[in-house]
């Protein structure tokens, strides 16, 4: 294996491994399509994703990335952008930890979905450039809260992110042009 290819392989575990990493890989697959079409309708890939199976990933992502004209470079640089403040894929990852695994994802996969959260003063800041990028929106409710012991006011439910000290309650929803490539 080239060793180019082996940090693809690296990248892409490491991704599995966090909270909703499997929905930055999905987004990294499909946004990948206009750099190159065999990965971008990798549909196997994306099966073996849901199928929560992880090693049938790595098998298929090796036979595409060895079928595919691809520029082994320009998927390094995608992989790395994945880490920036603003990309899609980044968000997914933040959202996942805020929210967990299971819960992050199935905000990630509704269009206009909805969820209401007390968040730490540095979580939110983190997620202002997503709405300022237009793919959240982000409404205080006004209430504060002591984080730290699943606290919840209303329905809303404490991020798992950073569980501590005074949190204030919000809405946050994803708007449609998340879901635009």
């Amino acid at each position: 294996m080239v060793e180019k290819e082996k940090y693809i392989i690296d990248e892409m575990k490491k991704y599995l491994q966090k909270p909703a990493g499997k929905k930055a890989i999905k987004t990294f697959l499909t946004s990948f399509g206009g750099i190159n079409p065999v990965l971008g309708m990798a549909n196997g890939l994306i099966q073996a994703l849901d199928e929560k199976n992880n090693d049938e990933f790595m098998k298929l992502l090796m036979i595409y990335l060895e079928k595919s004209e691809y520029n082994i470079d320009e998927m390094k640089k995608k992989i790395d952008e994945m880490y920036q403040t603003n990309s899609k894929e980044s968000m997914a990852l933040l959202l996942g930890e805020i929210l967990g695994d299971e819960l992050g994802s199935n905000f990630l996969s509704t269009k206009d979905a909805g969820i209401g959260i007390a968040l730490n003063p540095m979580t939110h800041e983190e997620l202002k450039p997503y709405e300022q990028q237009g793919w959240l929106t982000i409404k205080p409710t006004y209430s504060i809260v002591l984080m730290g012991a699943q606290n919840r006011v209303g329905n809303n439910r404490e991020e798992l992110k950073r569980p501590w000290g005074q949190g204030t309650t919000f809405n946050i929803y994803i708007n449609d042009s998340y879901f635009e490539i």
